[in-house]
């Protein structure tokens, strides 16, 4: 089993910055970003031993490339991590599925970790070389088959992202 220590890594942090920069991503960087990168930054490590993390930020400020930019990070180190990206859409999601893909075979990405990315490359779902899966899909749409998370030290998530549609997030109901 993989552990992960601290020393041995890019910081989540910096790797965001980074992220930021080279995919020339507008972004207003502010304290909050610092400490989510942390707290996902330690789920990771094993040093948050939690199996849910809420992560409630207001909207247009970041969350979904925090989000993306995590599951690079993930596969810069454990590349065989199982990822499920869920969204109230199925566009929404492989959206992400489909950035996270574009970034782990960015020139960048693999000068500093090497290549990542597998065989299977589709929009919605792609593989690493060894053995790490990304799937993206809507709430309404079939997962089964589909795992997120290894049991080890870390594995992976299931990562729910906007699972309501804006106007009905804001309704009485």
């Amino acid at each position: 089993k993989p552990k992960a220590k601290s020393e041995d890594f890019l910081s989540f942090y910096d790797f965001f910055l980074i992220f930021l920069e080279l995919n020339n991503i507008q972004l207003t960087v502010r304290d909050f970003h610092k400490e989510v990168c942390e707290t996902l930054q330690n789920v990771f490590l094993g040093i948050l031993d939690k199996k849910i993390v809420i992560i409630n930020i207001s909207p247009r400020v970041g969350k979904t490339k925090l989000m993306e930019a995590f599951i690079a990070w993930c596969y810069a180190y454990f590349r065989d991590c199982h990822f499920i990206y869920a969204s109230y859409s199925a566009d929404l999601a492989t959206s992400s599925t489909r950035y996270v893909l574009e970034t782990i075979e960015k020139e960048w990405f693999i000068d500093l970790f090497g290549r990542v990315s597998g065989d299977v490359k589709r929009q919605d779902f792609f593989t690493t070389k060894q053995g790490g899966v990304c799937k993206g899909d809507g709430i309404s749409g079939t997962l089964t088959g589909f795992g997120a998370g290894l049991k080890r030290s870390y594995g992976g998530a299931l990562i729910c992202d906007d699972l309501q549609k804006p106007k009905e997030a804001l309704s009485k109901a």
